[in-house]
């Protein structure tokens, strides 16, 4: 943000010029907090969120400039990039017309290759709008004349006499999303939450992997679960970033390869040299230590395990891509069918170890050399010719790992698990890693993506996810979006929306303002959800929304209406501030937790343990913690006086059956237990507002799986 704009205060012209522009890019006014109060935007942040938008308002003729620029751009075009409109209605395009044209001629191709076409009068379309400056351009609304199916479908419009023509995507969405046939009918499921990684066996190398989860799926199947819910498995920056936040991935659209389970891979490729590297005696001594820690040691493991993956890849280089092979066919179609973002995913991991492997402090596209920060530049693409072997590298882990999910997939259905693999979607992607890279002008660098101060973090929440910038993802006719879901839903029978209110609008924090000086911003809802319904849809996979927070009433309302799934937690499910609501008043569009890896485990809730680690670390004041504690002692008494009412056992040593027996009375979808409260741990996995502080995602659990 300028000094001029920041230090100063801003002439009335130029005030309203900025509040003009804040307006046209979705800068929200005001919003209100959990506690109901309300807060107003300042032109300091309006003015730092356009500039991270790359709209210059620093002057009084700079921001008169960007505001005529934005309002031209909105009449450029015949029409806009992308339109998304309801299965079974004839969809409506807003075009924007000459004052001499004369016909409107549409071409649709639908996504199943058939066309249609057709034309019609201008002076049958509704008026919109006119614009107030020359050339005094029309905006109608076309109808296009047929319902169409639910799919993405090409639409082509052309003006006559002028011939200027537009090239939209036509996604047309259903009404709902899906829900598995024993929901339909009043059933409910539950299923058991994990953190992947914190899975102990003595079979992995430290760090829990699809073999651990196959095993967990067995056992779940037996005890009746019908789910199994995961942190997100999007691929990490796990070689010497210092990052391990599964909240923080590299690209969404890739896994993550250290839960690669090696033996199994081992067998599969049949990789005999690799199988005698492994049964060497120093490297089960390796991995004997690796098993054996409380936490886990992120870059020993990665060294070991791209250790061995580097000679299965020699491997499979050897016996089966030189031998064409079943395997090589497979791996081959694969690489076809994922297409571009594959590619760049594996020329960004070769690149990043080149850099890091010349200087270790290099991490991220941002410090690589400025030659090779821009993917399209011929330095990258003469890397890419002169490496292709790495890149392949990068791609056949990638391979692997869609592979093994895959197969635990299939173990869920060998099962007969109703919903399957429960898996988390992170909220954007790091902004050093590959989604980023490839994708720079759809991202507000100069910002991240947080949350306003509330009891859990008094400073609010800067998570360093920078957000897409809305306008720009339109233009892209929302591919980013559609292309994570598609990734996410591949092999699950739910997934989790992380900060689903996202959907709607995001809390933008520009890099020259603190947390609590941020602001949000909109987002397309209607579109966005719907290509959510048609996603679920077509991948069979229910959906469920992370709304908790400041969640504006109009996304709960849009969530209910698409048959999105809400997400609630026994600690914040309450009528008034100290008294939880009755389990049979839980709604029944939902999933019931008792907690969530944010927030204390329930043996750490009950026994304060979260509290006295904040205390520790001094991420609270005293007279914040010491009112924590009051509303917890108050909170407790009234569990426990609502068990006891309900006739359910509020002892120790039965609280944490009672409390999950009680959230199963209640009509919801969906209960999900998590394993940190089946084992008792006391120690949550993650704690907002710390980084190094606190081991974040580290912990694993003190039971191994087969146990």
């Amino acid at each position: 943000m300028s000094d001029q704009a920041g230090a100063e205060a801003l002439s009335p012209e130029h005030e309203g010029l900025i509040r003009a522009l804040a307006d046209h890019y979705g800068v929200i006014e005001f919003y209100w907090d959990v506690q109901g109060q309300q807060h107003f935007t300042t032109d300091r942040a309006r003015v730092a969120i356009l500039e991270a938008m790359d709209v210059d308002c620093r002057t009084v003729a700079a921001a008169q400039r960007a505001l005529d620029d934005a309002k031209a751009e909105a009449w450029k075009d015949l029409a806009a990039p992308v339109a998304v409109a309801n299965e079974g209605v004839e969809p409506k395009v807003p075009v924007c017309l000459f004052p001499e044209a004369k016909q409107l001629d549409w071409r649709l191709q639908l996504e199943d290759g058939s066309e249609r076409s057709g034309s019609v009068e201008t002076g049958m379309l509704a008026l919109l709008d006119r614009q107030a400056s020359a050339p005094h351009l029309c905006r109608q609304e076309f109808v296009l004349p047929l319902p169409l199916p639910a799919g993405y479908h090409r639409l082509v419009l052309t003006e006559q006499p002028s011939g200027r023509a537009s090239r939209l995507s036509l996604i047309v969405a259903p009404h709902r999303a899906w829900l598995p046939e024993t929901l339909q009918s009043g059933g409910r499921c539950w299923g058991v939450s994990a953190q992947l990684y914190g899975l102990r066996s003595n079979s992995n190398f430290g760090i829990g992997d699809f073999g651990d989860l196959r095993v967990l799926i067995e056992w779940a199947a037996k005890e009746g679960a019908t789910f199994i819910g995961l942190n997100p498995l999007h691929a990490l920056a796990v070689r010497g970033s210092g990052q391990c936040s599964p909240y923080t991935p590299l690209d969404r659209r890739q896994l993550n390869a250290l839960y690669l389970d090696l033996p199994s891979a081992i067998e599969q490729l049949a990789a005999e040299r690799t199988r005698a590297f492994l049964q060497r005696e120093n490297v089960q001594s390796q991995l004997e230590a690796l098993r054996s820690t409380g936490f886990v040691a992120y870059d020993d493991v990665a060294r070991l395990k791209f250790e061995l993956l580097e000679l299965l890849y020699t491997d499979f280089r050897e016996h089966h891509l030189a031998k064409n092979t079943p395997l090589a066919a497979e791996y081959r179609h694969f690489v076809k069918d994922e297409g571009e973002s594959l590619r760049q995913f594996g020329l960004f991991a070769a690149l990043q170890e080149q850099f890091q492997g010349e200087d270790p402090a290099v991490w991220g596209w941002p410090a690589w050399p400025a030659a090779y920060r821009n993917p399209d530049a011929e330095e990258v693409r003469e890397f890419y010719v002169a490496h292709l072997d790495r890149v392949d590298f990068y791609q056949f882990l990638c391979w692997l790992s869609d592979r093994q999910l895959g197969a635990v997939e299939g173990v869920c259905k060998e099962n007969a698990l109703a919903v399957g693999l429960y898996l988390d979607v992170a909220l954007g992607a790091g902004r050093g890693g590959a989604e980023v890279w490839t994708s720079q002008s759809l991202y507000a660098l100069a910002a991240s993506a947080g949350a306003p101060p509330d009891a859990l973090g008094p400073q609010g929440q800067n998570w360093g996810l920078p957000p897409l910038i809305p306008h720009r993802l339109r233009s892209a006719a929302y591919e980013p979006f559609i292309r994570v879901l598609q990734v996410a839903m591949k092999h699950a029978g739910a997934i989790r929306l992380d900060h689903v209110m996202s959907l709607m609008r995001l809390f933008w924090v520009p890099e020259s303002l603190s947390a609590a000086e941020g602001a949000y911003v909109r987002y397309p809802l209607d579109d966005l959800i719907r290509i959510v319904a048609l996603e679920s849809q077509r991948n069979g996979c229910l959906v469920i929304g992370e709304d908790l927070g400041t969640v504006p009433d109009e996304v709960r309302a849009a969530m209910h209406s698409y048959g999105i799934l809400s997400y609630k937690v026994l600690y914040f499910t309450k009528c008034a501030p100290d008294v939880f609501i009755a389990a049979e008043d839980y709604p029944r569009d939902a999933l019931v937790v008792t907690s969530t890896h944010d927030l204390a485990t329930l043996a750490g809730w009950w026994e304060e343990h979260d509290l006295e680690t904040r205390a520790r670390l001094e991420l609270h004041t005293p007279d914040l913690l010491d009112q924590l504690r009051r509303e917890r002692q108050i909170d407790r008494r009234n569990l426990t006086e609502l068990l006891h009412v309900r006739g359910f056992s509020s002892e120790s040593h039965d609280l944490s059956a009672s409390i999950h027996e009680y959230l199963g009375r209640s009509p919801s979808m969906l209960q999900a237990v998590q394993l940190e409260d089946l084992t008792g741990e006391r120690a949550q996995p993650n704690l907002p507002g710390t980084v190094h502080e606190h081991p974040n995602w580290q912990r694993k659990l003190r039971v191994a799986v087969p146990e």
